[in-house]
């Protein structure tokens, strides 16, 4: 039974392969390399394009040899597929920088930014809406209603009454809320 033993030789997979053993497969090694290296990929020479790429296409590492090409920066010829400039393409738009992620603005901003763009100084310290309510996450606000958000940041919870007497006088100062209990207001 030693000796069985002795004779057999364990097959252990050869995980040292060089990077590259994939081109081994290409069906491009039976091709003239001239063929993926044309001058130029447009007019006479786009025949020579298509004739390269039709063979890329129909060979089982493909994907393989564009993802080398694309790390590599290949600067000539067909690779997987693909002409110097389409690779290019996709280059650019792999490695772009995102655009930078603006905060989303808050109701508060954004009603200030109404406010500011809605309203007008009539004298003696008043400021009018000019225009109709405004939406703000969904939700229609009056005029005071949304005057009231920009300046404090919150709905208000009760009625909103102007304190000054002048009508329509949306200026901060002057207005005030009732006391809301419940969804109630209360005198």
């Amino acid at each position: 039974m030693t000796a069985l033993f002795s004779t057999l030789k364990p097959q252990v997979p050869d995980t040292l392969a060089p990077a590259d053993r994939w081109q081994q497969h290409g069906v491009c090694r039976s091709e003239d390399p001239a063929l993926f290296f044309p001058d130029g990929t447009t007019g006479h020479w786009l025949a020579q394009v298509e004739e390269a790429k039709a063979v890329c296409h129909r060979c089982p590492v493909r994907e393989t040899c564009l993802q080398e090409a694309l790390d590599r920066a290949e600067p000539a010829g067909i690779w997987g597929g693909l002409t110097e400039p389409e690779r290019a393409r996709i280059r650019r738009r792999r490695y772009r920088r995102p655009s930078p992620v603006k905060a989303p603005r808050t109701a508060q901003e954004r009603a200030r930014e109404a406010y500011d763009t809605h309203t007008v100084d009539v004298g003696g310290g008043h400021r009018e809406w000019r225009g109709g309510p405004i939406r703000i996450d969904g939700v229609m606000h009056s005029e005071k209603q949304a005057t009231w958000v920009a300046i404090r940041g919150e709905r208000p919870t009760g009625a909103l009454i102007t304190q000054c007497g002048h009508k329509g006088c949306v200026t901060p100062a002057h207005q005030s809320q009732t006391r809301s209990t419940n969804g109630r207001k209360a005198a």
